[in-house]
């Protein structure tokens, strides 16, 4: 068995390997900045989106969900336009 198949704190997991980035909660925006430099050193971790102005904790999501996800998103509000506009 070799560390990274092993379960325990300090080790990286198979499943760790994968890309995380931060994103905005509200709107799953990765255009967000540390609120302050001294953010997450002497002050919890606070994040500002550039895109909803939302101010708050970001949350980390595997890359791969993330596209996933905006690809959805993307479809489904494309889907509702041809709806609105009577196409079919």
């Amino acid at each position: 068995m070799t560390h990274a198949d092993q379960n325990y704190p300090g080790k990286i997991m198979r499943s760790d390997l994968k890309t995380w980035v931060k994103v905005c909660p509200a709107c799953f925006s990765i255009n967000i900045q540390p609120l302050t430099n001294i953010s997450g050193t002497i002050v919890h971790e606070q994040w500002i989106c550039s895109d909803c102005n939302y101010v708050g904790i970001a949350i980390e999501v595997n890359k791969e969900d993330l596209i996933r996800f905006h690809r959805q998103q993307t479809s489904r509000r494309y889907d509702m336009n041809r709806k609105n506009l009577g196409e079919t």
